[in-house]
């Protein structure tokens, strides 16, 4: 899907500058590496809710399978660094699918 040009920028500084701004894919893209931000901080909650974002997106695209699968496995990571162990396990359940069903 097409985002008028505007790529999801590398730092994070930068993506919130321009999150709004971004579209589809790319708005996916975005909020994952935001995720990944939060996780690296020890921000496991905001690390967990932006990865559900971005798996919502992902789902919402119907596109851009790779993005879906590795987002659902950011949030059993995050799941997992919360000590919700039964949600972790369920979530890359979940994650592991959609890695085998897109072939990612």
């Amino acid at each position: 899907m097409e985002s008028d040009g505007l790529i999801c920028p590398e730092k994070e500084e930068e993506i919130w500058e321009v999150i709004d701004q971004l579209e589809g894919a790319e708005k996916g893209r975005a909020y994952f590496e935001l995720s990944n931000f939060a996780y690296a901080r020890g921000q496991f909650h905001r690390s967990l809710s932006l990865a559900e974002m971005a798996r919502d997106l992902f789902i919402e695209l119907q596109q851009c399978f790779e993005g879906l699968a590795h987002s659902q496995s950011s949030m059993a990571y995050s799941c997992f660094a919360l000590k919700d162990m039964d949600r972790a396990i369920d979530e890359m359940k979940i994650a592991v699918k959609y890695f085998e069903e897109y072939a990612v």
